[in-house]
């Protein structure tokens, strides 16, 4: 059964919280129902009574709460008195009216809801949450009233009048609701500490429920209203009354420990005086002992990227920084007693080739590299600590994890050696040199092309190396006038075909080496010889010459003797009468002028492919090609400004044809365009008109050398100018709504210019 006394504190609480005050309210309401007094300044002074009282239990709850740890809920109390004493700020502030309800019954909400989590206060007061909610708490509190206050005339306009006090007292008697299920709480609470703060809590809470209740049924400035104002400053004197006893209490004890710790260091000061020239050297070593081995473990756990382990004579583990944890993926607590070598190696005996067992057998520091069996290196460092005795008395265990520097280390090997094969086995001579104008790479290559000395090379002088050439050339000013433009236009590239005495012709390349931010680094020099080529180049062109003379010398004869014999043939087509003999006449006369058109076209066509390719603007070669056409009955467009394409010097030629066929074939076409896209193929470069367009199964024919109509020959010639730098052509235009034909340019064969 339940003390007696449990009973009487809480029929002490019910009877003074709750049935007192409401006979009370039942008689201001019923007896004095007319009454009323308007003292703005004694409301306001209750508030912010109120505010203090609040804010001051809950800054010495929560002090009390830094320091014992005891009661879980003292966190939650807190929280909720400085909620409450916030709003009551800010109910104080403005005058009893709309804004003033809606804040008591906002802040009579805030508190029960505060107060009610008193049941969850074990959950909530180890958590992150619980830490934090004074500090929210109060965010909150004061955002709400900034908010009541700026739109209560806005939230009263929304409800009306009627509502609001509606919603006024369902918030304000949710609020006592709450604050009941604390009171619940706090006399529970009491049945089993039988503490006085306890009731203090219950009776405040029940309290605050009760005149919460009475709200609703009273009127501003009326009886009934000042009763639960006088309610709530019972309260909160009840409040400071235990703020005041709480202090009180605390400064009693403070008193007692400080009598208590007086006594103690006195007794303590008899003892230290007594012992203290005995201790006195020894208490020295020890605090230089202490210094140092925090020192010591300082710098070692310091060390970032070095792993060390203190190991006793018998490797076992005696202390390990983080670096070591983060090397096994272990915690010190689990490595701590075990061998090294069963850390390290997953093994039950020492290694025979481990460094720190061979320091511990011979007293000497070993550093080696260390592979484990996972793949990765290390390179550890084994030094011997001695004792006074001159024994080792632990090993210092350092490792550096080396693996990727390792890994590093042969792919710069191997890129050093697939460089240095590019480099000896490339056709051009190369020489490097830093920014200061030091040579740090060349190839024999280059050796042998300049006729460079070794002791040259080897001295690493690029501006010997440079001179060396000088009087192997044939203009060597003007090679010391762009070395020296070079030097001074540092990010500038160069080629140049230079001559030497001995008639070579070199291509010459140069390019600057720039680093992180364009950084000039130094410059790479690429010597070539070019002498064989330039010979066949020039045969060529005599070649090219000679055949073209030939060509044009067999062809102006052949011309005349065909002219000659057509005239034949017309004069004896006048004297022969025999029919059979004017048809052999007629088919020979068409032989001949096949022959005719044969020779034109060759006589059109025999450069083909022997100049090289060059880039062209497509709108000035296309305006040139068709210069030669009569094109006054067709409109044009054109959008391909800015456009040049890679192709044959006779680009203007295809332009011509294409043409060409709307004149004599597109009969119905009023109109022309060039136009362009870009697709991941390439360009294509279209080519159309609106005439009545190309059969289906003639798209390809159209493209062969000879077929049935003799229309074939000049598109077969375009697609092949076109074909020398790799550009297709076809015909996609639908039948009987114009030709169109396709040019598909592939990358790198097509730029844009401004």
């Amino acid at each position: 059964m339940k003390d007696a006394r449990f009973y009487t504190r809480i029929l002490f609480v019910v009877l003074f919280a709750a049935i007192i005050p409401v006979f009370g309210m039942i008689i201001c309401t019923y007896m004095l129902p007319g009454w009323s007094c308007e003292t703005v300044p004694l409301h306001s002074v209750i508030e912010f009574l109120g505010l203090f009282a609040g804010l001051s239990l809950a800054v010495l709850i929560l002090l009390l709460y830094q320091h014992r740890k005891s009661n879980s809920y003292y966190i939650i109390v807190a929280s909720a008195l400085i909620g409450m004493g916030i709003l009551d700020a800010f109910h104080s502030a403005v005058p009893p009216a709309y804004c003033s309800i809606w804040l008591y019954s906002i802040r009579v909400l805030t508190g029960g809801f505060l107060f009610t989590l008193v049941w969850f206060s074990d959950r909530i007061a180890g958590s992150r949450t619980g830490r934090l909610l004074p500090v929210v708490t109060a965010f909150a509190a004061a955002g709400i009233g900034i908010l009541s206050i700026t739109y209560i005339n806005t939230l009263l306009a929304l409800l009306g009048s009627n509502v609001f006090i509606t919603t006024v007292s369902i918030v304000s008697i949710s609020g006592g609701i709450l604050f009941i299920a604390a009171t619940i709480y706090f006399l529970l609470l009491d049945s089993i500490q039988h503490e006085a703060e306890k009731i203090v809590f219950a009776f405040f809470c029940l309290l605050m429920g009760t005149s919460a209740f009475m709200l609703p049924i009273s009127n501003i400035w009326g009886a009934g209203w000042w009763f639960w104002h006088l309610l709530y400053l019972i309260a909160n004197i009840l409040l400071l009354g235990y703020v005041y006893i709480v202090f009180r209490k605390a400064i009693q004890e403070l008193h007692m420990v400080k009598d208590d710790l007086q006594m103690k260091v006195a007794d303590l000061a008899k003892i230290t005086e007594t012992l203290k020239v005995e201790i006195s050297e020894r208490k020295k070593a020890e605090e230089e002992l202490t210094r140092k081995q925090h020192e010591m473990a300082a710098v070692l756990s310091g060390m970032r990227g070095v792993a060390v382990e203190y190991l006793d004579p018998s490797l076992t583990i005696l202390w390990a920084n983080e670096e070591v944890e983060k090397e096994f993926g272990m915690l010190f607590s689990e490595i701590r007693g075990k061998h090294c070598y069963e850390v390290m190696r997953n093994k039950k005996i020492p290694c025979p080739d481990c460094p720190a067992y061979k320091s511990a057998q011979t007293e000497h520091v070993y550093d080696e590299e260390v592979a484990l069996p996972d793949g990765r290196v290390f390179l550890v460092r084994c030094n011997p600590v001695m004792d006074d005795k001159g024994s080792v008395a632990g090993i210092v265990h350092a490792m550096i994890n080396i693996t990727r520097l390792k890994l590093a280390e042969e792919e710069l090997k191997l890129k050093n050696l697939i460089l240095s094969t590019q480099q000896e086995t490339s056709i051009d001579g190369i020489l490097v040199l830093d920014k200061e104008g030091t040579v740090i790479s060349s190839n024999q290559h280059f050796i042998d092309i300049c006729g460079i000395s070794p002791d040259i090379i080897a001295s690493q002088s690029g501006e010997r190396v440079i001179r060396s050439i000088f009087d192997k050339l044939v203009d060597p000013l003007e090679f010391l006038c762009r070395v020296e433009h070079l030097n001074i236009h540092k990010n500038e590239k160069s080629r140049e075909e230079i001559s030497l005495n001995d008639g070579r012709r070199i291509d010459r390349y140069s390019a600057p080496m720039l680093g992180a931010g364009d950084e000039y680094l130094g410059r790479v020099w690429y010597f070539r010889d070019i002498t064989d080529r330039r010979r066949a180049e020039d045969a060529l062109k005599q070649t090219a010459k000679k055949l073209s003379l030939l060509n044009s010398i067999a062809f102006t004869d052949i011309q005349n003797a065909v002219f000659s014999l057509s005239g034949y043939f017309e004069l004896e087509k006048q004297v022969v009468k025999d029919k059979k003999q004017l048809q052999y006449l007629d088919k020979e006369i068409a032989i001949i002028r096949t022959i005719t058109e044969s020779l034109k076209f060759v006589n059109k066509y025999q450069n083909l492919g022997l100049k090289p390719p060059a880039w062209q603007n497509v709108q000035q070669t296309f305006l040139l090609g068709i210069s030669h056409l009569d094109l006054s009955r067709l409109s044009r467009k054109l959008n391909v400004e800015g456009l040049e394409i890679y192709a044959d010097p006779l680009l203007e030629n295809v332009f011509f044809t294409l043409a060409e066929n709307i004149v004599l074939h597109g009969i119905t076409a009023t109109e022309i365009a060039l136009w362009y896209r870009e697709t991941p193929e390439g360009l294509t470069l279209v080519f159309e008109d609106n005439g009545i367009g190309i059969p289906d199964d003639m798209k390809e024919k159209i493209f062969e050398r000879r077929y049935e109509q003799k229309r074939g020959m000049g598109l077969f010639l375009a697609r092949e100018i076109l074909s020398i730098t790799g550009i297709t052509i076809k015909e996609t235009g639908a039948d009987k709504k114009g030709a169109k034909f396709e040019m598909l340019v592939p990358k790198g064969s097509y730029r844009f210019i401004s």
